[in-house]
């Protein structure tokens, strides 16, 4: 069988190694590897993650997660047209009920991830591009600190391991002695450069045997002998079956198709810092603040900040410079940016569902035609299991997990 795998992202990749893996004929296409969310993400392997950001919560926070001292959520006004008909999606799953069965749906994805990625770190064979280091969650205030409790809570029942460390004794992020309280998970995955990961996965699927075309995608089409992809170049790829794994992009490609999909572009910052001496040991989250800081071989990358935009177009989405401004004046008082040369800006879109799950399955209309999509934060985190996941459903193979929470059709 002969599938096409559009996107060359963590998801796609991954869903070129299971395809591969399971005897299919696979082809990738994506205009260049490693460039979209999985160029610049936190790196955390976050197998923790067992909550979404629903929950009724969110209602009640909304003006300060909006217009707060430290916002966590930027909404450009010329993207309103789209951002505020899934905001009012989002803000109807907010039920007891509704949270707490994406919650389940969550936490099972999260807990099979880390052996999802066992073969492909196999396949990957370096220890230094991903490996167990754990990671921290700074509180700055006791109030944060209570506010999560039931998180942690969550996390002792699912036999997730952490201990606490008070702030004062913490011997990072103390610039002005800002921390109140640390929590410290050991049993969590880091990957430094998320790009040379990627870039690593992709020369090793590349070694066995899977086509990768540097393109990008005009079209994609069901035909009555499988499916087609008509390339920038105006070249035409056939192929069985087609997983589209294109992140943002998924929106326009499969809109002809009958598929609009309820996304958004939750664009992404990262600034990239090299330091003299290291700011952190392991990646490091500031709950308040919003903000992660990754450490580098170099120094460190600061990742954080949700700005809603539009999903058409997103290419052309541009950088708030306001946000990076902010990102900096918010970490200031944690590192002594001084010491500190600032390397890189860089912007990602990151595609995201209302209710904070991805899309697994077939289209409705086109059953040769697969989609997966929706990780929000989580891609590096997700994207293998949800490959598994879908390549599993394509090869009409045993699934392993209920599916029926990624439905495409779930929001109609």
């Amino acid at each position: 069988m002969s599938v096409i795998v559009v996107g060359g992202g963590i998801v796609g990749l991954s869903c070129a190694y299971y395809l591969s893996a399971a005897g299919a004929k696979v082809t990738v296409i994506d205009e260049a590897p490693a460039k979209g969310c999985s160029y610049g993400n936190g790196g955390v392997i976050a197998t923790d993650h067992l909550h979404g950001m629903i929950n009724r919560a969110l209602l009640k926070h909304l003006p300060r997660l909006m217009y707060g001292d430290y916002p966590a959520l930027w909404l450009p006004p010329s993207h309103f047209h789209h951002s505020l008909p899934w905001l009012g999606k989002l803000f109807n799953l907010t039920s007891n009920a509704q949270c707490a069965a994406i919650a389940r749906s969550l936490t099972a994805l999260a807990l099979s991830a880390q052996s999802a990625w066992r073969p492909i770190v196999t396949l990957i064979g370096d220890s230094d591009l991903i490996r167990k280091q754990g990671r921290y969650y700074g509180y700055l205030s006791q109030a944060g600190f209570a506010a999560e409790k039931g998180i942690w809570a969550d996390r002792k029942a699912h036999n997730i391991d952490f201990s606490f460390i008070d702030g004062k004794d913490f011997p990072y992020l103390n610039h002005q002695r800002r921390l109140h309280q640390v929590g410290e998970i050991a049993d969590i995955y880091y990957v430094p450069s998320p790009y040379r990961l990627v870039d690593a996965f992709h020369r090793a699927l590349k070694a066995r045997g899977v086509t990768f075309i540097y393109q990008n995608v005009e079209t994609v089409n069901h035909t009555p002998f499988g499916v087609s992809v008509t390339l920038q170049d105006g070249n035409i790829v056939v192929g069985d079956k087609l997983a589209m794994c294109a992140g943002v992009g998924n929106y326009q490609l499969l809109k002809p198709l009958g598929l609009k999909l309820p996304l958004i572009s939750e664009t992404g910052y990262a600034i990239r810092f090299s330091t003299p001496q290291p700011v952190v040991d392991r990646h490091t989250l500031i709950k308040e603040r919003n903000l992660s800081i990754s450490p580098t071989s170099d120094g460190f990358r600061m990742t954080g900040i949700v700005q809603l935009q539009s999903p058409v177009n997103a290419k052309r989405n541009r950088p708030n410079a306001s946000i990076f401004d902010y990102m900096r004046g918010a970490l200031g008082d944690l590192i002594d940016l001084s010491q500190a040369k600032e390397l890189e800006c860089w912007t990602g879109n990151r595609p995201s569902l209302p209710d904070g799950l991805p899309m697994i399955g077939a289209l409705p209309n086109h059953p040769n035609i697969y989609l997966a999509t929706g990780h929000q934060h989580i891609g590096m985190t997700l994207g293998p299991i949800s490959a598994q996941l879908l390549s599993a459903h394509m090869l009409n193979q045993p699934v392993g997990l209920d599916i029926s929470p990624f439905s495409l059709t779930r929001f109609e």
